[in-house]
């Protein structure tokens, strides 16, 4: 799967990291994901220490039954830490045969606007696959990514993203702003290859109905780096 793109958009920062999400069965496309139109979800990101470094909205706005599943249109706004926004963007999610799907360009770690200016990416992808009927113990299908960035027809570098061992590794609660909820416990690896290889780790609790509910990433070594919290979720 090929699609060309203005690389702004593609950087979604990493609060949308945890935006795809596994299903219960066949049947039941919105288990662990809003496929209502006019749900909302407002996630927070910090750093270690606590410090807000932005915000992402993300609202469903269409919905469309297929044959075997479903498809949503969702839009992402996404805000710094003053509170003004950054960038938007609409994107579709599937679900099929009971999986979901999510287009992996969407897993992009974030950039800044500057590195991105007068740019344009051309990514390559697989889709990041959930199984239906999470269980404890369970290993999740790995995803890879490969974006060319190019300047005026010129190429620039190459990226390429691996995530991999994917584990569901708890089921458990966990409270936010937005509330508690029963959440399993989904951990993974992502490398990125550039002129460097950075590997870090993240744990991402996804709740029946909602979603993430929070994400922590952490460096190689194990500190941790920064999290994200579920702050709002409206129905």
């Amino acid at each position: 799967m090929k699609n060309t793109v203005t690389p702004f958009l593609l950087a979604l920062v990493f609060w949308l990291c945890s935006v795809a999400l596994p299903t219960a069965q066949a049947q039941d496309c919105d288990a662990y994901f809003p496929f209502k139109v006019g749900a909302i979800l407002e996630m927070t990101g910090y750093d270690a220490k606590g410090k807000t470094e932005g915000k992402s909205k993300m609202e469903i706005i269409e919905k469309t039954t297929i044959d075997n599943g479903v498809v949503a249109k969702a839009k992402t706004t996404i805000y710094d830490n003053k509170g003004k926004e950054v960038t938007n963007n609409k994107f579709d999610v599937k679900c099929a045969d009971g999986v979901f799907y999510m287009d992996f360009k969407n897993f992009m770690p974030a950039e800044s606007e500057q590195m991105f200016k007068n740019m344009e990416a051309t990514v390559d992808a697989n889709y990041l696959e959930f199984p239906a009927n999470l269980q404890v113990g369970q290993t999740l299908p790995d995803g890879v990514m490969t974006m060319n960035m190019n300047s005026n027809g010129m190429a620039l570098f190459t990226m390429n993203i691996n995530i991999n061992n994917r584990k569901v590794e708890a089921k458990e609660n966990i409270t936010t702003p937005a509330g508690t909820f029963e959440c399993f416990k989904i951990s993974q690896e992502t490398t990125v290859r550039t002129i460097m290889t950075i590997t870090t780790k993240s744990i991402t609790w996804y709740a029946k109905d909602v979603g993430a509910v929070r994400t922590e990433s952490y460096d190689r070594k194990g500190k941790l780096t920064g999290y994200t919290e579920l702050t709002m979720f409206k129905e």
